[in-house]
This record gives structure tokens, sequence and C-alpha cells, in this order.
């Protein structure tokens, strides 16, 4: 115990401020010695410690500090002053551990005695054999941690990593476009089931095989749970289906299509000739991607070439279409010669 005295000194007189007793902070009811936490609901940490100044009160899982963020953790303080609380609003199996707290003020600090949380799973089944009671804990597959998104360079090498809770162990399955990845599309798949880590691992990324959405699945004879990860590879644009010549009988419509590919999304520009097709009319429509072009009730005088463009900071690509208007006797004619 310290008394601490303030002054204030000018010229004139000496005159005492302040003066209070500094007091080392004394914990006067400790964390508890072990705490059983159930999977997916909070857990709360409780110490009350007395001082002066009014101690800081800091929470620990091993050496990281628990930070307040929303929705994840809650530090309280009561209105007493002296009861100090840690919540974790929702508890996974990687937030097991030895938890302590400081106590602390400008008298000096105290430590709190280790707290050993466990986390255990909310279902479970009883099973009777012959009078013997067996729990066995059984959940559906849950990501603790999902695989991320990636943008690379083509033949670069792309890794996705993910940490599935699950019992029975979890069979993870990397599908792209429906299928499963195995080795004969350039992938290694490996899983450490008695962790819950599994990876895909692409040694050389390719734009045709392994760009776009890769979805992660987990299951058990419980469930199953799906998580989709983007695989983007930066890359000039390639046309998988270029423009084709359209014959198209006069008052129906003319629609253009082409398949891309490419990373950043190239830009598509329409034009008629030279002349570039920007805004959208009752005769001009283009799709949301603009990968469509279409041009309503078409008459002699829409008759042209049609071009696209598809760039981006990796090159661009063109292709080109002749429209071609028929009549009524054009259409007949060709009818005929087929």
């Amino acid at each position: 115990m310290l008394k601490v005295d303030i002054f204030y000194r000018n010229n004139l007189n000496i005159r005492l401020i302040r003066s209070y007793l500094e007091i080392k902070p004394t914990i006067i009811r400790d964390l508890e010695a072990a705490i059983n936490a159930t999977k997916g609901q909070p857990m709360t940490l409780t110490i009350e410690a007395t001082g002066n100044p009014k101690p800081t009160v800091r929470f620990f899982r091993g050496t990281d500090e628990l930070v307040a963020a929303e929705g994840q953790i809650e530090l309280k303080e009561a209105e007493d002053g002296q009861t100090f609380t840690a919540t974790i609003l929702s508890m996974q199996p990687n937030q097991q551990g030895d938890y302590t707290a400081t106590v602390q003020n400008t008298g000096g600090m105290a430590k709190s005695k280790k707290c050993k949380v466990t986390v255990t799973s909310k279902p479970s089944i009883i099973l009777q054999i012959s009078c013997i009671f067996y729990f066995i804990h059984i959940e559906s597959p849950e990501f603790l941690r999902v695989p991320q998104d990636l943008t690379i360079a083509e033949k670069s090498e792309a890794v996705f990593e993910c940490e599935v809770d699950a019992f029975p162990s979890a069979k993870i399955t990397w599908l792209k476009d429906g299928k499963p990845l195995t080795v004969k599309e350039g992938v290694e798949i490996q899983a450490q089931t008695d962790k819950g880590l599994y990876s895909l691992r692409i040694p050389q990324a390719d734009t045709t095989k392994h760009m776009g959405t890769i979805i992660c699945r987990a299951e058990n004879a419980i469930g199953t749970a799906e998580h989709p990860v983007q695989l983007n590879i930066t890359t000039a644009p390639t046309l998988k289906t270029p423009l084709k010549d359209l014959d198209i009988l006069r008052g129906q419509d003319a629609v253009f299509s082409i398949d891309i590919q490419g990373y950043p999304i190239p830009e598509i520009i329409w034009s008629r000739s030279e002349k570039i097709l920007e805004g959208e009319n009752e005769a001009i429509s283009f799709s949301e991607d603009r990968k469509q072009l279409t041009i309503r009730n078409v008459q002699i005088e829409n008759e042209d070439e049609y071009n696209v463009r598809i760039v981006n900071e990796f090159g661009e690509i063109t292709s080109k279409s002749k429209l071609n208007v028929l009549g009524k006797f054009d259409f007949h004619h060709m009818m005929f010669l087929n």
C-alpha cells in the first residue's frame, strides 16, 4: 500500500491538490479451475478484483490476448466495478486450452490461476449393450476454416486448405463443373482425417481445366456441407465459341453469342462495321454479361458485318460475323436448294 500526495506549487504558495492510497490489485474471486464448454454455445470467464486506482483486466488463451470482436468475443465490466467477464459467443474445438487473466494498476499486477477449457460436441447417442452404456458423439460436417479464393498467374501453383469438424470423419471431395477433380486433371488431394485437415494442390494451374468455381464438399453418414471457392487465373481473353455468320428471315430476331474466358474479366465491345454499338434501344439489346447481342425484327438495312472485341490488361481477341437478311423468296429458294 502506498499513499500518494499530489501538490501544486507556484511562486506564492504550495497547495495540496489530491491525496489517495495506491493499492495493488487483489483477486477476490479467481477463474474457475476448469470449464467444459459446448461447441457452438457461449463460454464466459469471470474474475473479481479490487485495487486503487481501479485495475484493468486482460484475458488470455495461452499467450494470445482475447480482444473484443463483434459477434465473436465480448469483454464487460459489471456495475460494481470489481467483476470482469470475457465471453466467447460460439465455442469451437480449436479454442480449447488454458485461459488466464491479469489484473493491473499503477500499484502493481496480479495474475489469475489457469482455467482449463474443453469443448464437447452437442449431439450424442447412447447405446445400451449388455447393461453397459456407451456415449458416442456424432456430428455432421462443419467447416471450422474454409478454403480461400485465389488469383494466380497461369501455370502457377494453387493450394486450397480447409479444416472440418465431423464424426465420423468426413470424406472430402473437390468438384469442378459438378465432377470430382482427380489426378487425371493434374491435382493432388491430401487429407489428415485425425486432425480434420484437408487440401487441394494444383501444381500448374491451367485456365481450361481449373479456372472457375471449385466446390469443396464434406460428407459423412450424418450430413453434408459444401463451400464454393473461386480460382482466377490471370490470362489474356480466349474465345471458346466464336461468332458465326447468320442467315435470318426478315422480321425475326438475330442473336449473336460468344463464349469467352480470361481474367481479369474482359471488356466486351460490339460494333457494326467500324461503328461501336453502345446503348440499347428498341432494336438492339445486350445480355447482362454482354456475351450476347440481339437485333430485333431484322430488316434488309440491318445486313452488315458485326464484330466483337474482347480485351483485358493481358491481351485482346476479336471475332466477326456476317448477317444476311432473307426475304420470303430467298428463304424458299434456300429450302429448295437444301
